[in-house]
């Protein structure tokens, strides 16, 4: 599983989902957690594009899509109450298994290549 550039979704090449996971630090003065009411929003966001909606809305602008958030997993301790943290978005992966999806971040990234001087970056290296 690697990391997406909202931090917080992991990707997996060839998996059929990826995951929103809750990160428990604060990032731009709110804590990153999934909120049970996002998690339900997410799902009821999936189920209303799954209508018609979505391929109404791609025929008119086409190349433009809206992620699909269509289950979640979470854990409640024994008395029901919902235990913070462990709730993860099952979130639509579009990249299938032959995409070279990558963020444009580590594209563009310098980094240090072992046994050679300077910076490179992996963009560097696709168009060279």
């Amino acid at each position: 599983w690697h990391p997406t550039s909202s931090i917080r979704t992991v990707h997996r090449p060839g998996a059929r989902v990826m995951l929103k996971l809750s990160l428990g630090v604060r990032i731009t003065n709110s804590r990153r957690e999934n909120l049970r009411k996002e998690l339900h929003r997410g799902v009821e966001v999936h189920r209303l594009l799954s209508t018609g909606l979505a391929e109404r809305w791609q025929r008119e602008h086409p190349g433009f899509d809206i992620v699909r958030d269509p289950a979640w997993l979470a854990v409640d301790d024994p008395e029901g109450t919902p235990v913070t943290g462990l709730d993860v978005m099952l979130r639509h992966n579009p990249f299938g298994p032959g995409d070279d999806a990558a963020c444009i971040a580590g594209l563009t990234a310098q980094r240090p290549r072992p046994g050679r001087s300077g910076m490179s970056s992996r963009l560097a290296e696709v168009v060279s």
